[in-house]
């Protein structure tokens, strides 16, 4: 962000976060965007899941980033704009870029250095989500109740639009933003019925619903590349990191459940055989962790507890996991579990876009095609997709688990999700296209006029041998 810093709050307060002006002409008791801490007290009584308040909270900042933004902007006079047609180029800011043809979005997403586009079901699913939530528990209420936030009176410090008598009687000073919003977003007030914010993306969320392949696999035949990576000289952690993808690749853990495995959950049998089992942070005591780490936890819930690992990714785990037990590990700390942070602390609790960009720097270096369109999630995807299409099983011809053991491995609540992964026919169809290209392609230009004669031949003598079978059972 430009304008702004999302920092923790302190633990006597009862926001989780806070957004803080960093312009040097803001005054300190100001920096502090109260509407801002007003809907991270909501989010905080709402109960949601950390990860839910994280991305929620990065969702309203960087539209309250793009909102102070647009209040120095010149194309807000120079185009007549007010806050609904900044509220409403957003969405083309966000999917464009520098490429809108919105002079505003355009001049913005250059002020604010936005290089990356953002695809449409991440608007139209998470982003708008959070703004609507913002706008209509914090920004309405706020306003409605008498409490303007003085953020939003620099944003219309250069109105360039006159308002008529009419309007002036109808909008109060310190509801004006709230009258401007209820304007252009009316039916946000009640959840039912709630007006989409950009509806320029419900028809890509509509269709992208249809027949688009919505996981992301890391690519098979490079996992195993990735997991080998050279170790970095300087690196003190290249063990530990190498060891949570190979359990991410070999189990196809959830992150969460990876970075909360603690050594109890590691169990040795009495035939000797090792096996990792995952249970709910909820379910059972967390020695050793403070208030504010104990707040990150998070379950989604799995239908079993035990974990089957795959070759080789099992092997190299278990290869990665002993150097670093022997190598990085920490001893002297209070809690067991497994994952550590540079200073011993559980790594879940640590910053959830630094362990992705550790993962895209290893995929970098370890010339991973298209590395950066993959996240360590993407570890998760590769596994549901190997044992659902790919994976040998005795006794059948045609490789992949059945469905609904694939859907108890991933922890799947229904089966729809489970089949998301499914990959065999369209594998099917490349080969067989493949196979039908190459062909034609070695035999010349007659090649088509030969497979239509192909083709009948084999329809003759099909129906040669049908007539032959009918004669001889006649007889």
């Amino acid at each position: 962000m430009k304008n702004f810093i999302l920092v923790e709050a302190p633990a006597a307060r009862r926001e989780r976060h806070l957004l803080l002006h960093l312009r040097p002409d803001v005054e300190d008791k100001d920096r502090e965007v109260s509407s801002f801490s007003h809907f991270s007290r909501w989010l905080t009584r709402k109960g949601y899941a950390d990860n839910t308040i994280i991305k929620y909270s990065e969702n309203v900042a960087y539209f309250l980033d793009y909102l102070f933004e647009a209040s120095q902007s010149q194309a807000l006079i120079d185009h007549h704009l007010d806050l609904e047609d900044v509220i409403y180029s957003y969405e083309a800011f966000m999917l464009f870029g520098q490429e809108s043809a919105n002079p505003l979005s355009k001049e913005l997403a250059k002020k604010l250095g936005k290089q990356n586009k953002t695809s449409p079901i991440s608007l139209g699913q998470n982003i708008q989500a959070s703004i609507q939530w913002f706008i209509d528990v914090s920004l309405l209420g706020l306003a409605e109740n008498g409490n303007f936030d003085p953020f939003f009176g620099l944003f219309f410090k250069n109105k360039s639009r006159l308002r008529s008598t009419a309007e002036k009687a109808k909008i109060r000073e310190k509801s004006w933003l709230a009258g401007t919003i209820r304007h252009s977003l009316r039916h946000l007030s009640t959840v039912k019925g709630r007006e989409s914010l950009f509806p320029g993306v419900k028809r890509s969320l509509k269709e992208s619903q249809s027949n688009t392949f919505k996981v992301n696999p890391f690519p098979i035949e490079h996992s195993v590349t990735l997991v080998r990576s050279i170790k970095p000289s300087r690196s003190r952690s290249f063990h530990r990191d190498m060891a949570l993808y190979s359990l991410l690749a070999s189990s196809g853990m959830r992150i969460h459940e990876a970075l909360q495995l603690r050594f109890i959950d590691i169990i040795t049998d009495k035939t000797g055989s090792i096996r990792i089992e995952l249970y709910s942070p909820y379910s059972r005591l967390n020695p050793g962790l403070t208030e504010s780490e104990t707040k990150k936890l998070a379950w989604k819930g799995r239908e079993t507890a035990r974990t089957f690992m795959i070759e080789p990714f099992a092997s190299i785990f278990w290869e990665h996991f002993n150097n670093y037990l022997n190598l990085e590990y920490k001893n002297n700390v209070n809690h067991d579990f497994v994952f550590q942070n540079q200073y011993g602390r559980p790594l879940f609790t640590s910053d959830r876009k630094g362990r992705n960009q550790t993962f895209k720097n290893y995929t970098e270096k370890a010339r991973i095609p298209n590395a950066k369109n993959y996240s360590i999630h993407s570890l998760r995807h590769m596994y549901g997709t190997y044992i659902l299409n790919y994976m040998p099983v005795p006794g059948n011809r045609i490789p992949g688990l059945p469905l609904v053991y694939v859907q108890r491995l991933m922890g799947h609540a229904s089966s729809s999700s489970t089949r998301r992964y499914a990959r065999h026919d369209e594998d099917v169809l490349d080969a067989y296209i493949e196979h039908a290209n190459r062909y034609l392609m070695g035999q010349g230009e007659n090649a088509l006029a030969e497979t239509r004669i192909s083709f009948h031949s084999r329809q003759i003598q099909m129906l040669e041998k049908e007539f032959e079978a009918i004669n001889t059972e006649a007889k």
